[in-house]
C-alpha cells in the first residue's frame, strides 16, 4: 500500500498514481483543515507554515467532507475502492484502533508531506510501531533540511535511533527532498500489528 501523510489538494497523490505502478490501496492522512501547532523550538520555513495553514477545505472551497473527498478523488484519479482518506490530526487518528478499522498492508511507499516535526514524528512513529514499514519500504520526505533544528530531519533522526533503523539513500536533493529505502529495523515489530 501507499501512505500519504499530508494530502492538501492531492497533487502528490495524483503524481503517485500517475508514476508508481502496481500498488494496492492508497491512504491519505490529513486534518483537511490545516496544520497543527508545531513543537516549541523547531524552525518554521515561514508564516505560511503557521497553525491552520494548508487547509484543503479552504484551498478547494469545499467545506463538506463529501464534497471535499469527491473533488480530491477526481483530481487523484482513484475511487473509494482504492483510495481512503483518514481525516483528523495525526495525534488523534494514528493509534492502534485505526489498525483494526482498515486492511492496511505493508508499505511500498510512505510520503511524508506534513511539513512539521510534530506531523513527521507522529506519522513515521505510527508506521514504525505498527509494523507497516518493512525492509524494502520507501520513505520520501518532501521538506528535508540538513539542519536537525528543522522538523522532518529532527523527527527522522530521533525515530531512526529509537527503532534502530538502517536506511539506504535512494535520492537526496540538498535542503529539499530525501528518499530512502528501509533496509533493517532492529526495534520494529516483525510484521503488521493487525
Amino acid at each position: 500500500d501507499v501512505y500519504q501523510f499530508g494530502v492538501y489538494t492531492g497533487g502528490s497523490m495524483q503524481g503517485i498514481v500517475r508514476n508508481v505502478n502496481d500498488f494496492g490501496h492508497l491512504y491519505g492522512f490529513d486534518s483537511f483543515i490545516g496544520l497543527p501547532e508545531e513543537a516549541a523550538g523547531v524552525k518554521l520555513e515561514g508564516r505560511h507554515w503557521n497553525t491552520g495553514a494548508f487547509s484543503s477545505a479552504d484551498a478547494l472551497g469545499a467545506w463538506s467532507t463529501d464534497d471535499l473527498f469527491s473533488r480530491l478523488r477526481r483530481k487523484i484519479g482513484r475511487g473509494p475502492d482504492s483510495l481512503t482518506f483518514i481525516q483528523g490530526f495525526f495525534n488523534d487518528t494514528l493509534n492502534e484502533s485505526l489498525l483494526r478499522l482498515h486492511p492496511f498492508q505493508p508499505a511500498l511507499l510512505v510520503d511524508i508531506d506534513g511539513d512539521l516535526y510534530v506531523s513527521a514524528v507522529q506519522s513515521m512513529g505510527w508506521m514504525l510501531r505498527s509494523g507497516l514499514l518493512v525492509p524494502g519500504s520507501l520513505v520520501r520526505y518532501d521538506d528535508w533540511k540538513e539542519d536537525e533544528a528543522w522538523g522532518e530531519a529532527r523527527a527522522h533522526k530521533e525515530l531512526t535511533a529509537e527503532y534502530q533503523v538502517e536506511w539506504r539513500t535512494i535520492y537526496h536533493a540538498m535542503n529539499s527532498y530525501l528518499e530512502l529505502e528501509l533496509v533493517r529495523c532492529g526495534a520494529c515489530p516483525s510484521g503488521p500489528l493487525f
